[in-house]
């Protein structure tokens, strides 16, 4: 549930990021490096509170990075298909 949690929250928060950077007339380069690398962030940080946690690392790892890919994939295409 939390991982689903996890992918919804980002998700949303890259249809935001584009959707503001559109109305404000931010390119789409500077959009999707700014969310890719808070996103980023964010996907360590909560790694390593799972890893405190007591889960294993590589369990994280490879939970996170599906976690960071996917909103990163939809904020590539929204991108794309939304900031000329």
């Amino acid at each position: 549930m939390r991982t689903l949690i996890a992918l919804l929250v980002g998700s949303v928060l890259a249809l935001v990021a584009v959707y503001c950077a559109r109305w404000m007339g931010i390119g789409r380069t500077v959009t999707v490096a700014t969310f890719l690398a808070l996103w980023l962030v964010a996907c360590v940080f909560d790694a390593q509170r799972g890893i405190r946690a007591g889960y294993a690392a590589s369990t994280e790892a490879l939970i996170h990075a599906f976690l960071f890919a996917v909103p990163a994939v939809i904020s590539v295409l929204l991108a794309r298909s939304l900031l000329r």
